[in-house]
């Protein structure tokens, strides 16, 4: 992991609609490129598992930030706040305090939803959007993981209809088919770095439940119904779709919703999952600095 992860350059707390969101810059010596925003995915997780990001600095400044109630951000605890507009709403707030006049996008996971829907927005000095493992449509990611459950054993699949049907996702036996899920779909890197430990640790379980559900395959909150299918036509910047082989965001998925933007890329890496910039890190940040090298605009 880059060496910048260690210690950022500013960190502190910004005011956003509803609370304050607790960010960390690393500048570049490159100090006229355009910097990047990193959002993280969930709902309810932290910026922690996206630290390797930070090999981007000698290329620009990169900020990462908790959403609001998760990470070291304010923990407000008011669900009215959990929507995918106010979460939309915290960029605009956190380029404002730290005079981002122009800006590209990367987004994982849950964290592309809420970047589609900014991009969608049309704002000013917006350059490029990167997806990763996008959640675009929650019933078409619900239906993906399906078909990825039925490549685990037989055992564990009968364990999870069994508890799911009973709403039991406390068992032992229930958290050993998810996490049998997960090491394929969620990250293969076994054991799990320290960032994802972190990032699993710091999750805002509530916030997730409220928004999403138990699981990553078992949505059954406010997101259920979740598409932004007709928004990717409203996006005008340079945008890049990436997943991993074996993401539970498919690459199926991730090369249809590409098509549904002008002018989109795809990329898929291989042996990775849902993380790829930490389960295949090369080919990943090869194709993520072509892209944004493409994307910025001339001076």
């Amino acid at each position: 992991m880059s060496d910048y992860a260690a210690v950022p350059d500013e960190s502190g707390h910004i005011d956003v609609p509803g609370g304050k969101v607790w960010y960390r810059l690393n500048r570049s010596a490159n100090s006229g490129a355009v910097p990047l925003i990193v959002l993280h995915g969930g709902p309810g997780n932290s910026h922690d598992y996206l630290l390797p990001l930070l090999e981007l600095v000698p290329d620009r400044s990169v900020v990462l930030y908790d959403q609001l109630d998760c990470g070291r951000s304010q923990r407000v605890g008011d669900t009215r706040k959990w929507t995918l507009e106010r979460f939309t709403d915290e960029i605009d707030a956190v380029r404002e305090h730290l005079g981002l006049g122009q800006v590209h996008l990367f987004a994982s996971s849950w964290g592309c939803s809420i970047a589609i829907n900014y991009a969608a927005r049309q704002p000013a000095g917006l350059c490029s959007l990167a997806l990763s493992g996008p959640l675009v449509d929650a019933k078409r990611w619900m239906a993906d993981c399906e078909r990825l459950k039925a490549q685990l054993p037989d055992h564990l699949q009968a364990v999870m209809r069994r508890c799911e049907a009973q709403r039991d996702f406390t068992s032992p036996e229930y958290l050993e088919a998810v996490n049998a899920f997960y090491v394929r779909h969620l990250c293969r890197v076994q054991p799990w770095p320290q960032i994802v430990v972190d990032t699993m640790d710091n999750c805002a379980t509530e916030l997730y439940g409220y928004m999403w559900g138990p699981t990553e395959f078992f949505g059954t909150g406010t997101l259920a119904d979740l598409d932004l299918t007709p928004k990717l036509a409203s996006i005008e910047v340079p945008t890049l779709f990436m997943c991993g082989a074996h993401d539970e965001g498919t690459p199926e998925s991730g090369r249809a919703f590409a098509a549904m933007v002008r002018g989109a890329e795809f990329c898929c890496i291989p042996e990775a999952s849902h993380m790829p910039h930490i389960e295949n890190p090369e080919p990943f940040f090869r194709h993520l600095r072509a892209f944004i090298a493409k994307a910025t605009p001339r001076t």
